[in-house]
């Protein structure tokens, strides 16, 4: 790294933090077992009535009665069906990311207006998502190379990597210190 340029988050750029790839919301925004348990007793409850409804109706029947129950239980777009295995109901693979707060799953995306892809890019920051946020607020506002070195050195985890990676992806930019960023009307 050359130590005198200043770095800076790309304006197109903005981040936002994720439990795995589900959104923070104010379902998953802290744990709460009792969350979890009911995502599990769901999946034992579905498994158990369609399994009671293939012995009591035809297959077609079965089925038509089990959509239309499924429908009307909260969360239930957390589990999957597929009828023809076992078990029969199964639990999506973001639904634990959806409904409890799990800080090792934490994750810092980017999403980029300038080059958008199918998937955002991020860090999964997990426990050192305070310090990986402070270095990408640094970043918002602009700082040095050597300033960047000086906090990337500090850090517990090896972030060095992710932010080169960010570089690459053209996230963060080198930026013209003595250039002014808001035009002068808008000061």
């Amino acid at each position: 790294m050359k130590i005198n340029r200043q770095l800076r988050l790309s304006l197109f750029t903005v981040p936002e933090v994720s439990i795995g790839r589900a959104p923070l919301t104010p379902q998953n925004s802290q744990f709460d077992l009792r969350r979890l348990q009911y995502l599990e007793g769901m999946v034992a409850y579905l498994n158990g009535l369609f399994e009671n409804l293939r012995k009591n109706y035809s297959r077609p029947e079965a089925l038509s009665r089990f959509e239309k129950l499924l429908a009307q239980l909260p969360y239930s777009e957390l589990v999957k069906t597929d009828t023809s295995g076992e078990p029969s109901v199964a639990e999506i693979p973001s639904a634990r990311d959806r409904i409890a707060f799990n800080k090792d799953r934490l994750r810092i995306n980017f999403l980029d207006g300038l080059h958008r892809r199918s998937e955002s890019p991020g860090i999964p920051a997990g426990r050192h998502t305070p310090v990986v946020s402070q270095i990408i607020s640094k970043l918002s506002q602009g700082l040095s190379e050597k300033e960047l070195s000086r906090i990337l050195g500090k850090c517990e985890a090896n972030l060095s990597p992710a932010i080169e990676g960010l570089r690459s992806r053209q996230l963060i930019e080198e930026i013209d210190p003595s250039v002014q960023i808001v035009s002068q009307g808008l000061l």
